[in-house]
């Protein structure tokens, strides 16, 4: 009888949810003993939410370990599936900014390598021209070298 009011109890339950009452039908069903039997049926997809929603304290004493295993589960689950969406975009956004970082730094030093090349391609370019009228002209002026000096604060 005990077992007859605990299943009329969680039919009802059932049924009064707002979601598992809309999903939940009347089926008939033959048992081992060929006998036909009407159960309350709901899509195997509820299944997890419905078994969530027991209250261990409702279960018999030897269940009630694995019902509280299967709900702290489903708090983890519920929690991961959430807050994953959130952890990957803060996860991106900090690869973002260090690779943006990298990015500006390696262009800066591009830059200037670039600026390098193009000053000592046209140097190369002024010598591969350099004809020997020039040359001789430039030996023969008078050529004061001058040390380049560092201003600023001496330590």
């Amino acid at each position: 009888m005990y077992l007859n009011k605990t299943i009329h109890k969680q039919r009802d339950k059932i049924k009064n949810d707002e979601i598992l009452g809309s999903v939940g039908v009347l089926s008939t069903s033959t048992g081992a003993d060929k006998k036909q039997y009407e159960m309350f049926c709901i899509p195997f997809r509820f299944v997890f939410g419905w078994l969530f929603s027991i209250n261990p304290k409702n279960v018999a004493p030897e269940a009630r370990e694995a019902v509280l295993k299967y709900k702290l589960e489903c708090y983890n689950v519920l929690y991961n599936h959430f807050t994953a969406h959130a952890e990957f975009y803060e996860y991106k956004q900090a690869l973002v900014h260090q690779k943006n970082t990298e990015l500006r730094i390696i262009k800066a030093e591009f830059n200037t390598a670039k600026n390098r090349l193009d000053d000592a391609k046209k140097e190369f370019d002024d010598i591969m021209d350099l004809t020997f009228e020039q040359w001789d002209a430039s030996r023969k002026q008078l050529r004061i070298e001058f040390k380049e000096e560092h201003h600023g604060q001496e330590g």
